[in-house]
């Protein structure tokens, strides 16, 4: 049987995409590619839609995890351990498929985090992370005195055999703070979330406008090249060019005719790629927000779960490595805090300080700031250094001399 998302058609004895699941799977992929989506969001989501189990269920983490590691996904199948280029429509691009298998490597086993059925001595937290000494696992302990005060800490493992690790454990009490700092960093209030979401709409349209115009650009040189091409046959019946030089002069403006029809499919196919990550991550900070307010820890250490990996404890310190965008949040979120309410000119101020520029600024500049954004081939830290990179050219600036 095709996986999920494809079904056989025997007519044509082809693999055809499932209609009714193949855009669910696909959002899920790509959305869990760039970190604003975890596994136990994606089954249920699945569940709600109807993609299940025979017996009606949801799916299981085994089938999620042979899923996301399913490169059939991408283009091609496996047979006997080689790989081979199917004929079947893709569902997510290659290199969404290598990010989704960082993700999976830094997350490490696949776990129903919210669903997991806490122990009888109701420790806010669970799965905290690795000892950044030793990187065994960091475990829950418990003591109760004769007066029947409890402790409850989390320490390391201590399972090395090679290392003598020197870790001191971390009272609950103490570590309870440390994760709502951390979630603090990230979180949006209403106010900042609503205004935002407006914000980045206008960056869509404005963005679409941009595209429209390139891929017009393109059609125009299409035009010409057809021109060219009749041209081309014209002198080459008055005797004007050779065989060869004919079939060499054509076989280019074809090629380039290629090519340009393919940047068309790009710029239809690629617009507005950073807006659902940026407004997931947007939701996911304001969540959080509503967490802090709510004071629910074990929630809130699910949200740094969502936006971070390599979650480390040591010296009594408890760190996380912030995927994209969310590593720059905590810059963003502190000029933020100064404000009492959004303003355009604040925020183009602290946006062009992380590489996107402003909203009212250079379109181009903006744009690209903004697909750089969300488009990581993995989740590790980025500084807002990584991310002020020298202006890429467009796919306009790439068609100059094409048809000449």
């Amino acid at each position: 049987m095709p996986p999920r998302g494809y079904v056989n058609n025997p007519k044509t004895r082809a693999i055809d995409i499932n209609p009714e699941y193949f855009d669910l799977i696909k959002s899920a992929l790509e959305r869990f590619s760039l970190g604003t989506i975890s596994i136990p969001e994606i089954r249920q989501e699945l569940f709600k839609h109807g993609l299940t189990t025979k017996s009606g269920n949801p799916l299981t983490y085994n089938t999620l995890g042979a899923m996301l590691r399913n490169p059939f996904y991408y283009g091609v199948f496996r047979l006997k351990g080689e790989l081979h280029q199917g004929s079947h429509q893709p569902m997510i691009s290659k290199e969404a498929f290598d990010r989704i298998q960082s993700r999976l490597a830094n997350d490490g086993r696949i776990v129903d985090w919210t669903d997991r059925t806490r122990n009888a001595k109701n420790f806010l937290f669970t799965e905290l992370g690795k000892c950044g000494e030793c990187g065994y696992s960091i475990i829950q302990d418990y003591h109760k005195k004769k007066t029947g005060r409890e402790f409850k800490y989390y320490r390391c493992s201590k399972k090395s055999k090679t290392c003598k690790c020197g870790q001191r454990a971390i009272n609950e009490k103490d570590l309870v703070p440390q994760i709502e700092d951390l979630v603090t960093n990230i979180a949006l209030n209403d106010d900042w979330y609503g205004w935002s979401m407006r914000v980045i709409e206008e960056w869509k349209q404005e963005e679409q406008g941009d595209l429209d115009s390139q891929a017009n650009e393109f059609k125009s040189i299409l035009v010409e090249n057809e021109s060219k091409l009749e041209r081309l046959l014209d002198l080459y019946i008055e005797g004007g060019l050779t065989n060869d030089e004919y079939k060499s002069r054509k076989n280019k403006i074809i090629n380039d005719n290629i090519e340009l029809e393919d940047k068309i499919n790009r710029i239809g196919s690629e617009a507005s790629l950073w807006f659902e990550p940026l407004s997931q991550a947007l939701k996911v900070s304001n969540e959080a927000h509503h967490l802090i307010l709510q004071r629910d820890y074990p929630q809130m250490q699910q949200i740094l779960k969502q936006v971070g990996s390599n979650h480390n404890l040591v010296e009594q310190r408890f760190s996380v490595q912030l995927a994209s965008p969310w590593c720059f949040f905590g810059e963003v979120v502190a000029q933020l805090a100064k404000r009492g309410s959004p303003a355009t000119t604040s925020i183009n101020k602290i946006m062009s300080i992380q590489g996107l520029g402003g909203v009212k600024g250079n379109k181009s500049r903006s744009a690209e700031g903004r697909s750089r954004l969300v488009s990581r081939q993995s989740l590790s830290p980025l500084s807002a250094q990584t991310l002020s990179q020298p202006r890429q050219p467009h796919l306009a600036d790439e068609a100059v001399g094409i048809a000449t």
